[in-house]
């Protein structure tokens, strides 16, 4: 069963992305302390890691920097989940080799709009069939 960690200081925020996994069928394991979070890692390192930038104590790019030191740590796939994507901090880990950076929250839903569906297409933008007479 694959394997993912999630490593936020807001476990309300992540919640629902971990029942989503879960149900998906992955294993979730979530963490809200860095610290606590590298050991674990280094114990036991996931499939892949979902990332906070934005935590108390050590920022998830100071956690990164951690993580890319152990040379066996250094492939493991990374996604950044952010609420403040222009932010410094989000080049400081793309520097460090991360998988993509997705923004959450509000900022996340204002940029996203569905488009619209025309007559024509689908809610999901392909063409409808003509029905045959």
């Amino acid at each position: 069963m694959p394997y993912v960690m999630i490593v936020d200081d807001s476990r309300d925020s992540v919640e629902p992305l971990a029942r989503f996994l879960e149900r998906s069928g992955y294993l979730v394991t979530m963490m809200t302390d860095a610290q606590e979070a590298i050991g674990e890692i280094i114990r036991r390192p996931p499939h892949v890691l979902l990332l906070d930038l934005l935590m108390p104590e050590m920022d998830g790019a100071m956690l990164l920097e951690v993580l890319r030191s152990y040379l066996r740590l250094q492939a493991l796939p990374v996604v950044v989940l952010t609420g403040v994507p222009d932010s410094p901090m989000v080049q400081r880990v793309r520097d460090l080799n991360v998988n993509a950076v997705l923004t959450k929250g509000r900022r996340a839903s204002r940029k996203w709009k569905p488009r619209s569906a025309s007559p024509a297409t689908t809610s999901r933008g392909r063409r409808r069939r003509e029905p045959v007479r």
